[in-house]
């Protein structure tokens, strides 16, 4: 996680430098029309009873630009956890927010949805499955630099919530409980838009 956040931060003050080379007024990002975004982003669970776990996201949203500071879409991720018992497919509606119309602007994005289980298990005597999805929350916070009219790139932080309905927790191979859980989690990622 340290390593993500070391990259990110290069990779921020990178483009912030490449963006002042060549001159913010020079390129924008389209501000209407259709767009589509890809990223990749790591999180970590900071509930209390949760906290030994990470997800990797990959995650796609399209969408619809109606104004230069506004557009709304729809998107759907794929979250992953090392031991595979929280792995989930969260679907959601996109709000997002520009607030300068230059090569490079900082953004928001509000994601709210349902996230569907997957059925795995994070395998073993003691393992966790997922068996009811539920309620899926995100903001993130980020820079976004205009490569050119039709692409750019996002670097951003956020935080994100999953309340699941039902999750059974096993011990010594026998269900010893079916709890609803509700996880707090704090991520970074990069994306690109098209």
């Amino acid at each position: 996680m340290k390593k993500l956040l070391i990259a990110i931060t290069l990779l921020l003050f990178s483009t912030v430098a490449f963006a002042q080379a060549v001159g913010q007024g020079h390129v924008e990002y389209k501000w209407r029309g259709l767009y589509s975004e890809v990223n990749l982003a790591m999180g970590k669970v900071v509930s209390k009873d949760y906290n030994d776990v990470s997800f990797k996201e990959y995650s796609a949203s399209f969408g619809f630009y109606t104004r230069k500071e506004c557009g709304f879409g729809i998107g759907a991720s794929y979250l992953h956890d090392a031991n595979g018992g929280y792995t989930q497919l969260p679907f959601y509606v996109e709000l997002r927010s520009h607030f300068l119309m230059y090569r490079l602007t900082p953004f928001t994005a509000l994601q709210v949805g349902y996230t569907f289980p997957l059925g795995e298990s994070s395998g073993g005597p003691n393992a966790i499955t997922i068996d009811k999805g539920g309620a899926y929350f995100a903001v993130n916070l980020g820079l976004m630099v205009a490569l050119s009219h039709q692409t750019a790139v996002d670097v951003y932080a956020g935080y994100q919530m999953l309340n699941l309905a039902k999750v059974t927790f096993k011990e010594h191979g026998k269900d010893i409980r079916y709890d609803p859980v509700l996880m707090h989690v704090v991520r970074v990622g990069v994306g690109l838009n098209f």
